[in-house]
């Protein structure tokens, strides 16, 4: 996986390392400055079973993180992303259910 720095700079990471260690911190990550890119690029690049697994962990906090004015933008990302009828759902119930408390 590759990532360019805000100068351009090109740096290669392995995926399997950097989801593995953010996993835990990504709600931070996304509405972090610099982190939602991070966040978006991993969203992009994860399986089917890793973008549940995140949306999971995300849950109840997806729509704060959404209403972030970084966030929102690894949020959309997440939207585009998700493929399935079970990430989908899981999206849809996260946003809503959890905004109209």
């Amino acid at each position: 996986m590759r990532a360019v720095t805000e100068r351009g700079c090109c740096i290669i990471f392995d995926f399997r390392l950097v989801f593995t260690e953010t996993v835990n911190n990504f709600a931070e990550l996304m509405t972090d400055l610099f982190g939602n890119y991070l966040c978006q690029a991993v969203i992009e690049r994860c399986g089917d079973d890793q973008r549940v697994l995140l949306l999971q962990s995300l849950g109840q906090r997806l729509h704060l993180i959404a209403m972030d004015r970084q966030g929102t933008r690894a949020v959309q990302k997440l939207a585009a992303c998700c493929k399935t009828r079970e990430q989908v759902c899981d999206l849809l119930v996260f946003l809503l259910v959890f905004s109209l408390r």
